[in-house]
């Protein structure tokens, strides 16, 4: 089950009751409504898109989560947002950042680390939504490989949950966001575990390349390269009990692999350098993979939509 922002202190502590009553793994956001060890105490697996870690790292934390309990009450996360909660969400982010406190941060961290609660960050997601802005980010070439009704919902002005930001409001994110790096660093350096994920088709959450993306932010993060390819590897086969078929190239395991011209232990991005990929014993080498984002290329331009339609 994946718990979201908008619930409530009891509706969190029921789900997290039925999970372990159910034996059903739960994971996903840290409502407001909740602190990040308090979800971690209750069971939850693992944490997404670093969701409660600045608030509960907060000198500030009573006040500050109190006010943030008010911004997030009632109303659907795709609904638009006001100019007035914008304001208000910019002093909730300044405040956060000024109150951050590391010793506090690190007494969260050793629980997290205790309780088995893994972090999956998803930075190319929280990058990408604090750089719609941004007119070289936005011009990512790979966006031909991308349907024209999602590369049109991926545009500010047609997504309600970013049609009313402001230039300070992108400002803002890019800081907590940079934050957000910083403390995931600390989080591993703690023995939080990461898997990496890439909220996929988020605005410039490209399928297959994100995840690349996600890497080499992880390596920037602080992650050693090998750190990061487990992120993506055996890390995921444990946090999803399948490490006995999956996660690392053995016999009789399963034939699911990417096959690179260069090491990515010298450098993150050769993960990108794929010179062939096994999935499920099926062999793909480079030019079968050229011709699926060939593929994927024609029935994404907008002729071809007209065409098809």
């Amino acid at each position: 089950m994946k718990v979201y922002s908008r619930l409530s202190k009891d509706a969190f502590l029921a789900i997290a009751k039925a999970a372990r009553e159910n034996d059903i793994p739960f994971a996903g956001h840290v409502p407001p409504s909740i602190s990040a060890g308090e979800a971690s105490d209750a069971g939850q697996k693992s944490i997404e898109h670093m969701t409660g870690i600045l608030l509960a790292s907060s000198s500030d934390e009573a006040k500050l989560r109190e006010r943030s309990i008010s911004l997030f009450k009632g109303g659907e996360a795709s609904q638009g947002i006001s100019a007035e909660t914008r304001v208000a969400l910019r002093e909730l982010s300044e405040a956060l950042l000024a109150t951050y406190d590391p010793a506090k941060a690190s007494v969260l961290f050793a629980k997290l680390a205790k309780n088995g609660t893994w972090m999956s960050p998803t930075l190319v997601v929280l990058r990408s939504m604090s750089s719609l802005d941004d007119a070289a980010f936005t011009a990512d070439p790979r966006v031909k490989y991308m349907p024209k009704q999602l590369r049109d919902g991926w545009n500010p002005a047609n997504d309600p949950r970013n049609a009313t930001k402001s230039a300070a409001d992108y400002a803002i994110e890019r800081r907590v966001f940079k934050k957000n790096v910083e403390v995931l660093g600390a989080m591993h350096k703690a023995g939080v575990r990461v898997i990496a994920g890439t909220d996929v088709l988020n605005p410039f959450a490209f399928p297959g390349f994100s995840l690349h993306d996600e890497l080499a932010l992880l390596v920037g993060a602080g992650l050693s390269r090998a750190d990061a390819l487990r992120a993506a590897t055996i890390n995921p086969a444990v946090f999803m009990g399948t490490e006995k078929t999956a996660g690392t190239i053995e016999a009789r395991k399963n034939a699911d692999l990417v096959l690179l011209d260069a090491n990515p232990l010298d450098d993150i991005a050769n993960t990108k350098r794929i010179a062939a990929v096994v999935a499920r014993g099926r062999f793909l080498d480079r030019a079968a993979l050229d011709a699926i984002l060939a593929n994927a290329e024609k029935i994404s331009t907008p002729a071809a939509a007209a065409v098809k339609h």
